[in-house]
């Protein structure tokens, strides 16, 4: 048996000026058999982080291109406490905020959780047979702050503007096995049976707006502002089911032959096609083993394999193959409607992509350096 907890705390200050990361970090496992026929085990790790980010896109004027383009002419402060800027200036510059009076004065907040890890028990029903079944989960939580000050010249001058966003992520995943394995003599058995089962749900909210008064609430009250953006939200999800077998023979610890089916299910697919079937098949010769190989000194171990299979991909869009319907505005007697157009037709029929996959390769221990090749 064994048992472990860790605990760890970081904080790391950043290059530009406000801009921090700290992180606290637990992690908790344990590993037991009460009984000969149990075993059971965790893995759980918690994370906590805090951050004030600064901007790196492209495009506009955050620090990363002021602190370049800004005349090294033009103080930080005047002698009355005012920022600088280069706005109405003679030299004929863009009109930008300095950098130091961005990254003084504006907020970019992100509080970030993160619980993830696995459990599992294993029951060993017979000496040959063995029952194990565990569960990972990866839970994801951000909340994202922002505010510009009122006095920030092409940023948000002069309303100012905040937003606050919030998401979190869900991805689970359920895996049994059911293991045989058998010894006899010259034979050896290994055969797996096992059913997955996996979620993934996604959902996100924002609100923003501009026109403030002043900087003191800053985001904290955004309806004190006087021009509310629309709200915005967004949620997705998908789930796959795998139902999968495998077994391997093994004769005279010299030729395997190893056969394996899945089948799977996306809900990304169409109603007539989730599931996708995928065998293979492999062969294996463990040439080093034979007695003609007996007296090569030079090689420890020469093994030849070659497989055939089908595989497949379900890496696309959520949501092809059912019916979408959109929204938007049109005028009608002259004033401005909601309204709603299909925006796509269902395909019950969107399938799995599949690519046949033939394999030949070898494994070969040369005094002690292991080569292998497969193509």
């Amino acid at each position: 048996s064994s048992l472990g907890a860790f605990l760890n705390y970081t904080d790391s200050q950043g290059i530009m000026r406000r801009s921090y990361l700290e992180r606290v970090n637990l992690k908790v496992a344990f590993d037991v058999a009460p009984r000969d026929w149990l075993s059971l085990g965790t893995n759980l790790t918690i994370n906590r982080s805090w951050e004030n980010n600064v901007e790196e896109g492209g495009g506009h004027q955050m620090p990363r291109r002021t602190m370049i383009e800004m005349p090294p002419i033009f103080p930080i402060q005047y002698d009355n406490g005012e920022w600088s800027n280069t706005q109405g200036s003679d030299i004929g510059f863009e009109a930008m905020a300095n950098p130091v009076h961005v990254l003084e004065t504006q907020d970019r907040l992100r509080d970030r959780t993160q619980l993830y890890g696995n459990t599992f028990v294993a029951f060993q029903i017979l000496p040959q047979l063995e029952f194990r079944t565990q569960f990972g989960i990866d839970n994801r939580l951000l909340e994202e702050r922002n505010y510009s000050p009122t006095d920030l010249i092409n940023i948000s001058s002069p309303e100012g503007s905040a937003s606050i966003g919030n998401s979190e992520m869900l991805f689970w995943q359920s895996e049994n096995f059911l293991t045989w394995q058998e010894d006899l003599d010259i034979h050896r058995i290994n055969a797996v049976l096992g059913a997955s089962w996996q979620q993934r749900n996604f959902r996100s909210n924002n609100i923003s707006a501009s026109g403030f008064s002043d900087n003191f609430i800053r985001f904290n009250d955004i309806g004190a502002a006087t021009n509310p953006d629309d709200p915005t939200s967004y949620a997705d999800d998908w789930t796959m089911n795998s139902y999968f077998l495998r077994a391997t023979y093994t004769y005279n610890d010299r030729y395997t032959a190893t056969f394996t089916g899945r089948v799977d299910g996306s809900s990304r697919f169409g109603e007539d096609s989730k599931y996708g079937v995928f065998p293979s098949g492999g062969l294996a010769w463990l040439v080093s083993e034979e007695g003609f190989m007996q007296n090569v000194a030079a090689i420890d171990m020469l093994r030849l394999r070659t497989s055939y299979g089908v595989i497949g991909n379900s890496e696309i869009g959520l949501y092809n193959s059912l019916a979408t319907i959109s929204t938007g505005t049109t005028l009608i007697g002259g004033a401005r409607q909601p309204s709603s157009f299909v925006q796509r037709l269902a395909n019950p029929n969107l399938e799995w992509e599949k690519t046949r996959q033939f394999n030949v390769g070898f494994e070969l221990d040369l005094f002690n350096q292991l080569i292998s090749l497969e193509g």
